[in-house]
């Protein structure tokens, strides 16, 4: 096994050693490839570059394939749901839930994330949270004593307030009354029973997590960075700071306790802040969910750890799933390497440094075309990094 004996990045600029081993980290490549055909992919790659295969799994920092990759270290299933998508119209999601009912995960990015909305509709402001407060009730009610809420890929920017409102409706009515509070409420926020709320949770414990570590407000916060992202101008930033700041002096009066700032909070649109209010544990969702698979465990034997992204950028060093398995990688004396849709020169420069290998593999690819092509791009990319430095 390569052992980081000279400067990182001489380590990472070194030949492989013939037939490798090598473990697969199959990340969801945003809106083009699911986190198990991604893995797939990775495997495949494997074969043909003349590596050996030591592991294959999916990870997730909590946005989209949280739910694909979490089921894989668990075993049950899971449950279909009617609901609403974030601008309040019907549509279906599923969320997981253990053989014996006492585990449950959620996947922001599945039933509120862009996703869910066609491009042409999608409207930041009259979007809400309200699904997400919907399948936290269903798995209450099936008696979930744990609730793992994958943060991130959201359609929304409304604090939380719309998963609040619907599980104070489920939690009163055991329905919806079809209103769907969103953005544009926290012009005038509703007023919430947290004590109410956290009596009908009782011990049931949710874990947050968060694929980012910002706060709620101010320069750093969800609607100052975020909701340009989503579609966002600036004269709707601005109306959302100042709902977000209304909303933030609302809750924190309620709770008796100043959340605002803490990290991960601005997570998914705000959503970490409501749940923070609610009780929940907010974790850096990259490396609890790297933990959780056992990631570190698998480092002693491999030559090289590789992963997927879709973008590479300055972004994708702040905590994200790829960027910390390969960190993982590099801290546990093997080597680590990203295949990316696209990437950024600066990126990848401070990634080779670091002693991170990143390669592009789809950037000439026709847009329309993307998703078709990224599984078999994704896989000629690693085979040829093999062939390279083998």
């Amino acid at each position: 096994m390569a052992r980081a004996s000279s400067s990182r990045r001489e380590l990472a600029e070194a030949r492989l050693p013939v037939n490798p081993g090598i473990v697969c980290l199959g990340h969801a490549l945003k809106e083009t490839l699911e986190v198990k055909l991604a893995r797939k992919s990775l495997e495949m790659a494997v074969k043909m570059g003349g590596g050996r295969l030591l592991k294959g799994m999916s990870i997730s920092d909590g946005g989209d394939g949280f739910l694909d990759a979490f089921s894989e270290f668990h075993d049950g299933g899971f449950q279909r749901v009617v609901t609403t998508n974030p601008l309040g119209k019907l549509a279906t999601t599923e969320f997981f839930l253990s053989h014996d009912g006492t585990i449950a995960a959620i996947e922001v990015a599945r039933c509120a994330g862009l996703s869910t909305i066609p491009k042409s509709q999608r409207d930041l402001m009259n979007s809400g949270s309200g699904s997400v407060g919907h399948l936290l009730a269903r798995a209450v009610g099936c008696g979930a004593k744990e609730i793992h809420i994958g943060l991130g890929g959201s359609a929304t920017c409304d604090g939380g307030v719309g998963m609040l409102v619907r599980m104070r409706e489920e939690r009163l009515y055991g329905t919806s009354n079809g209103i769907n509070i969103c953005a544009r409420h926290l012009d005038d926020p509703p007023e919430i029973d947290f004590a109410a709320l956290r009596e009908w949770l009782g011990d049931t414990k949710i874990i947050a997590y968060c694929d980012v570590s910002n706060p709620l407000l101010g320069r750093r916060g969800t609607a100052q960075v975020f909701a340009p992202q989503k579609g966002a101008n600036q004269g709707v930033v601005e109306i959302l700071e100042e709902g977000m700041e209304r909303w933030a002096d609302q809750i924190e009066n309620a709770i008796g306790e100043r959340i605002r700032d803490d990290e991960g909070v601005g997570a998914a649109g705000g959503m970490g802040f409501a749940l923070a209010a609610l009780g929940a544990r907010l974790v850096p969702g990259a490396r609890t969910f790297c933990e959780l698979a056992g990631v570190p465990a698998l480092l002693s034997e491999a030559d090289l750890v590789v992963t997927c992204e879709g973008r590479f950028d300055k972004s994708s060093l702040d905590g994200k799933a790829p960027w910390t398995a390969a960190q993982m990688a590099v801290n546990g004396g093997s080597r680590g390497l990203i295949l990316a849709g696209v990437a950024e020169a600066d990126a990848c420069e401070e990634a080779l440094e670091q002693g991170i290998n990143v390669v592009e593999f789809s950037r000439d690819a026709p847009p329309a075309q993307l998703s078709a092509l990224s599984f078999n791009l994704l896989s000629r990319g690693l085979v040829q990094f093999l062939n390279e430095r083998t």
